[in-house]
């Protein structure tokens, strides 16, 4: 038997945070932060030296497209 992926089990989806108890509000909002790729997210991630350059060459990918 298959097993299928369904959106209530992605934490990149409202259903998961609705089936969790949060508000649909609320649930955007923590979806918001998990996609959030600011240069804490890169710094935490990398270290200050390391996610500061990945962090300002997202910046540049971002300006080229």
């Amino acid at each position: 038997s298959k097993k299928y992926f369904t959106r209530e089990m992605s934490v990149r989806c409202e259903e998961y945070w609705i089936n969790k108890g949060y508000t649909l509000t609320a649930a955007k909002i923590l979806i918001s932060q998990l996609q959030k790729r600011d240069k804490d997210f890169y710094t935490q991630a990398y270290g200050e030296e390391q996610g500061l350059i990945r962090y300002e060459d997202s910046i540049r990918k971002r300006k080229e497209t």
